[in-house]
């Protein structure tokens, strides 16, 4: 598969800041509103990142194929039907430059952030790049975590003085942390669901692109860890293994579960255990030098 490189502590730093402000709240209506309606400008759909958003769409839709409640539909076009979800790419006034998706409040629909995505895509100047992986099945991904929101009735904005706080470094266990967990172990089970039809070519073809690319990701994040912040592992460096904020978990342990319960492999059960290790140490870090 063709992928482009990326920085590993690009996306570390982005998604944990970006996601950390995504927690969403209790439901509240399913109707579907306009972008007017919502505060939000469209952004081109010609652009990579709409381009990218139709990529996701269409994989999505063959993986859902089997739950017609759950099919997308592009924003910007007419014809959906009524029970579609439509998706929208919006520009960053009025949305945020950071932001990557949310299911908005009152919305039954998902709003995907032009620049927040870009800035996952983005290389730090100066930076090496040993990271790749493909705009439309990672965004698919986030989608698929964006429906998990929707089927559990999680819409709207979460709001929490530490929710974005990129200083609290913590293990706690919170409502909006469930609430993300929910979304993820949706996330699985519809790409086991589709794993396993093997009466349905495309959507076993579609559901295995995704499980593919969550494997390279994984792997990618955590080769890239140990060279960012090497020795992180051995001190439970709190900053590279704990929770930033109380709307997330960690990104990256939540990557690396979710890889390990798709694949079940013993490289994938390897990762997840170094990481949960690191998160134990970081109780009492450790020093590995301190100069005389």
């Amino acid at each position: 598969m063709p992928i482009k490189r990326h920085s590993r502590s690009a996306l570390w730093r982005v998604w944990c800041g970006v996601l950390a402000a995504l927690a969403l709240s209790s439901w509240t209506t399913s109707q579907a509103l306009t972008l007017d309606e919502l505060g939000y400008r469209a952004a081109r759909p010609a652009s990579p990142v709409g381009r990218a958003t139709a990529e996701a769409i269409d994989l999505l839709n063959h993986i859902t194929a089997a739950d017609p409640s759950l099919r997308l539909a592009p924003g910007w076009e007419s014809g959906a039907g009524p029970e579609d979800i439509p998706v929208h790419v919006v520009r960053p006034d009025g949305f945020g430059p950071l932001k990557v998706a949310e299911v908005p409040n009152g919305c039954r629909c998902i709003v995907v952030g032009a620049e927040g995505f870009k800035n996952l895509l983005r290389e730090p100047q100066g930076r090496s790049s040993m990271f790749d992986y493909e705009p439309g099945p990672v965004l698919a991904f986030i989608l698929l975590h964006e429906l998990g929101h929707i089927r559990h009735g999680h819409y709207g904005a979460f709001v929490d003085g530490h929710a974005v706080d990129q200083e609290l470094l913590n293990l706690d266990e919170t409502e909006a942390k469930a609430r993300e967990d929910q979304a993820d172990e949706f996330l699985v089970r519809v790409l086991r669901d589709a794993q396993a039809d093997s009466e349905d070519f495309f959507r076993w073809m579609a559901s295995s692109q995704l499980v593919i690319e969550l494997w390279h990701l994984s792997w990618n994040l955590s080769v890239r860890r140990r060279v960012d912040y090497f020795g992180s592992s051995a001190t439970g460096d709190r900053r590279v293994f704990w929770d930033v904020g109380t709307s997330h978990p960690n990104f990256e342990y939540r990557l690396l579960r979710i890889n390990h319960k798709l694949v079940n492999s013993e490289d994938s059960a390897a990762l997840l255990k170094e990481f949960e290790d690191a998160r134990i140490k970081g109780r009492e870090p450790m020093i590995l030098y301190q100069a005389e």
